[in-house]
């Protein structure tokens, strides 16, 4: 951004870059930000993803694994109190406490950070993989560290790297209630009678890729599901693989699969991975990521050229996150600063 422009549209370029790109202008910043508003956008862009959200005192928060061996230890303090209220409200004190904590880094970091647009871009994505920190406790636990370790390290990676993370995540797994799914025919659901839970299927579906507007039907969610079967969690009986994701084979249905028009073989864990891949690369999908960013970042009704050509890149570059980036800030400030 040359700093020849005249003063008016330098003003309008730094206001748009905290504004429309940022968390809105700290004390002072408009002021830096008129030489060159565009690049201190572009230099926010970096492979190692978002910045990460740390304590009151610097140090980094847990891992989801500690959180599980943490949260395991809370169950049986609340297990040991019985009926004694004082009892349970003292074990919950430490759950409580680290849930709050993390919430305030991520709102700390929010406040502080020099980086406006790498951290709303974050929050957009987190808010695009949405997991809850009210169903159970124990899902609030982890939302922070589903964050950390799913969003924020690939956020101008490949979406395909996003959405695999995502969905692998134990927060989303425990969220949906992955864990829980057993193919029908598996050696789990014939010798145990568990079933088939169609949760995160049909959210992948729907919100993370092609949309509801795509056209798939139920006999594509249902599929998905079977081919998601397997995808779960380690718990305290796994070891070293507590809190992390785990392929169990013996919930995963045999069989091939039919999703969206495309055929997979069996294939344990790669079966679903492989649909996510595909999903993650379909038109559709760069179609409906191009229009939530664009409305996001620019207007409710954004201007459709800028969503062709966003998606035209997502489909060029194989949903470069980063790519995509830059192109939403080259083309929102050429539309700015050269329409009257």
């Amino acid at each position: 951004m040359s700093a020849t422009l005249p003063a008016p549209t330098r003003e309008l370029a730094a206001s748009l870059a905290v504004t429309r790109f940022g968390l809105g202008a700290k004390p002072g910043e408009l002021g830096k930000l008129r030489g060159d508003p565009q690049g201190w956008l572009l230099a926010q862009i970096r492979p190692e993803g978002a910045d990460t959200p740390v304590g009151l005192d610097g140090a980094p928060f847990k891992s989801t694994p500690e959180r599980f061996a943490e949260f395991r230890a809370y169950r049986e303090a609340i297990k040991a109190a019985g009926a004694d209220e004082e009892a349970r409200k003292a074990a919950r004190q430490p759950y409580n406490a680290l849930v709050a904590d993390e919430m305030l880094g991520r709102v700390r970091l929010g406040c502080l950070t020099e980086a406006g647009f790498r951290e709303r871009w974050a929050l957009f994505w987190l808010n695009h993989f949405t997991v809850s920190a009210v169903k159970g406790e124990e899902e609030a636990a982890l939302v922070s560290a589903f964050d950390r370790e799913a969003i924020r390290p690939n956020v101008f990676r490949r979406f395909e790297d996003l959405l695999l993370a995502s969905s692998r995540h134990p927060a989303m797994l425990l969220y949906l209630d992955q864990a829980q799914s057993a193919g029908p025919n598996s050696l789990a659901g014939v010798r145990r009678h568990m079933g088939l839970n169609e949760n995160l299927a049909r959210e992948i579906l729907e919100l993370h890729t092609v949309g509801a507007e795509a056209g798939y039907s139920q006999a594509d969610v249902t599929e998905f599901a079977r081919a998601l079967t397997g995808w779960s969690i380690g718990r305290e009986q796994a070891g070293e693989n507590e809190g992390r994701f785990m392929f169990r084979p013996q919930l995963h249905e045999p069989g091939r699969r039919q999703v969206f028009g495309r055929s997979y073989g069996e294939g344990g864990e790669d079966q679903a991975r492989n649909v996510l891949l595909d999903l993650a690369r379909h038109p559709k999908t760069a179609q409906r990521l191009a229009f939530k960013l664009a409305t996001h970042f620019v207007a409710d009704r954004p201007p459709q050229a800028l969503v062709e050509r966003l998606e035209q890149r997502f489909r060029d570059t194989g949903g470069d996150l980063a790519e995509l980036a830059r192109t939403l800030i080259a083309r929102r400030f050429l539309r700015a600063l050269t329409v009257p």
